[in-house]
C-alpha cells in the first residue's frame, strides 16, 4: 500500500488526505497551526452526503517525517520557495512529487532540483473550504486530473505511474483522470482560475453572484475566451468544445451553496495572493508567443493594486 505525504493541509490537501486515509493508505501530514488538533482528533471531511473522520500521522517538522512514495504538494504557490528544503528529506529513490496547485510555471521551477521523471502536475476541480482546525467541507465537484512533466513542452504521454496514481485516487473516492499533455492541463485550469479568482476578489462577489449577474457573467466569458486563445497560441489547445464545457460549469454553480474562490478567501484573510503563478506567468508566456492578454493584464493590475 502506497504511503502519501501531504504538504499543505488546507482545503484541497485536507480533503485528499482524509479520503486517502479513509481508503486505507498511510497518510503523513505536515501541519502548522492545526498540528496539535489534528494529532489528537485527526481530520474530518464533511459533505451533504457523508462525514469522514480519520486519524492521520501528524508532524510539525519535516525532519521527523518518513520518506513517502507520493508527496502531494497542496501549498499555495507563494510558499514554493520552501520546497527545495522540504522535499528531499521525505523522498526515496522512487518517490514522485505531485503539484496540486493553481497556475503555470511551477513544474519548471521544481525541475531545477527534482528529476523530471519524478514530477507530476495536477489540477483539482473541487469546491472545498476549510471550516475549522482539521475540518474541511466539500461543497461540490470531485475531480482531479494528472499529467507527467516533460522539459520539452511539446512531448505527450501517460506513464504507468500516473495510471496507478489515478487508480489510487479512485480507490479513495476521488474521480481522477490521466492526461497526456501537462501544458494543456495547466492552461485549461487557468481558464477557470484567471476569471473567477480575479473577478471575485476585485468585485467582492461570490461565485454564485458572478454567474447570475449578466455584466459579470459577460466578463467571465470574455476572459475565459482570452485564456483559451493564449493556450492555442502557446501550442496547448484545449478540446474544440472546451468553451461550451466551461459555460456548463459556470451555470452549474448557480444551484450550489454560496462559495468563494481561494484567492478571495486569501485576500479577506490578508494572506499573500498567488498573482505570479496564476497571472504574471501566464501573461509573460503569452507575450513570449506574441499574444497580448489585455483583459487578464487589466485584472492582474487591479489585483496588484488591491494587494
Amino acid at each position: 500500500m502506497k504511503t502519501f505525504a501531504v504538504l499543505g493541509v488546507g482545503a484541497i490537501g485536507g480533503y485528499c488526505a482524509a479520503r486517502l486515509a479513509k481508503a486505507g493508505f498511510r497518510v503523513h501530514c505536515l501541519l502548522r497551526s492545526d498540528f496539535s488538533f489534528v494529532k489528537e482528533h485527526g481530520l474530518t471531511m464533511v459533505s451533504s452526503e457523508e462525514k469522514i473522520q480519520v486519524k492521520v500521522n501528524a508532524y510539525e517538522n519535516i525532519s521527523t517525517m518518513p520518506a513517502c512514495d507520493v508527496i502531494l504538494v497542496a501549498l499555495k504557490t507563494t510558499q514554493n520557495h520552501l520546497l527545495k528544503e522540504r522535499l528531499p528529506p521525505i523522498m526515496h529513490s522512487k518517490t514522485i512529487v505531485v503539484l496540486l496547485q493553481n497556475g503555470i510555471g511551477m513544474d519548471q521551477q521544481l525541475a531545477e532540483y527534482i528529476p523530471d521523471q519524478k514530477i507530476i502536475g495536477g489540477i483539482c476541480n473541487l469546491i472545498v473550504r476549510k471550516e475549522s482546525p482539521g475540518t474541511v467541507r466539500h461543497l461540490g465537484h470531485n475531480f482531479i486530473q494528472l499529467a507527467q512533466y516533460y522539459p520539452d513542452e511539446t512531448m505527450q504521454g501517460i506513464p504507468q505511474m500516473i495510471e496507478d496514481l489515478c487508480q489510487n485516487f479512485r480507490q479513495a473516492g476521488i474521480q481522477c483522470t490521466p492526461r497526456s499533455h501537462l501544458p494543456t492541463l495547466r492552461w485549461e485550469k487557468l481558464a477557470a482560475n484567471i476569471p473567477f479568482n480575479g473577478l471575485s476578489t476585485v468585485l467582492n462577489a461570490s461565485i454564485q453572484e458572478l454567474v447570475t449577474n449578466s455584466a459579470s457573467f459577460s466578463l467571465l466569458c470574455a476572459i475565459t475566451q482570452e485564456v483559451i486563445s493564449a493556450a492555442e497560441r502557446f501550442g496547448a489547445p484545449p478540446p474544440p468544445d472546451f468553451f461550451q464545457f466551461r459555460l456548463k460549469i459556470l451555470k452549474s454553480f448557480i444551484g450550489l451553496e454560496k462559495s468563494y474562490p481561494s484567492m478571495k478567501e486569501d485576500f479577506d484573510a490578508k494572506r499573500p495572493l498567488e498573482l505570479k503563478a496564476i497571472y504574471e506567468n501566464a501573461i509573460n508566456i503569452a507575450k513570449a508567443h506574441h499574444y497580448s492578454m489585455s483583459l487578464t493584464e487589466m485584472l492582474y493590475q487591479q489585483l496588484c493594486y488591491l494587494e
